[in-house]
């Protein structure tokens, strides 16, 4: 699943957002509090996902890492390996592109056909569920951007 937003702004306070976000997922899981110097390609943390019917440790790994341009996390499952990506393109002006992606590969190819299937019943809620992060990733840096201009107008 793929959805492109395009945003009005600066990109590298949207990266900051995307890190900031990692950083408090991390804090979540762990009750670690990284620095921004901290994040790595390769960095692993585990973290608890809830269910409906029963709750699992998951396996996080940042598998790439570019700054101000990509950043992708694989979860691993007993099921498989969910990956998704944020990669922000600008247009060299004051905007630029969110591409938010999710891929799961399975362990087994049933898993796989099973998660196609779901894929294509749930696409229409999923892309609700992906606008409504990219939403809340817009929507903190605006209020970062306005933070920003009355600290610079208070002086």
């Amino acid at each position: 699943m793929k959805v492109t937003r395009h945003i009005e702004g600066d990109y590298k306070k949207c990266w900051k957002v995307l890190m900031e976000g990692f950083i408090n997922d991390v804090a979540y899981a762990n009750g670690k509090h990284l620095k921004m110097r901290d994040i790595v390609e390769g960095y692993t943390y585990t973290k608890r996902l809830h269910g409906k019917i029963q709750s699992a440790d998951v396996k996080v790994t940042l598998t790439k890492l570019v700054k101000n341009e990509l950043y992708e996390a694989s979860f691993y499952t007993r099921q498989g390996i969910n990956t998704l990506s944020y990669t922000l393109v600008s247009d060299g002006e004051a905007s630029f592109d969110l591409i938010y992606e999710e891929t799961f590969q399975g362990n087994k190819a049933s898993t796989n056909a099973n998660h196609k299937l779901m894929s294509l019943l749930y696409s229409r809620s999923s892309k609700k569920r992906i606008n409504k992060v990219l939403d809340k990733v817009q929507s903190l840096m605006e209020e970062k951007s306005a933070a920003v201009t009355k600290t610079a107008k208070k002086k």
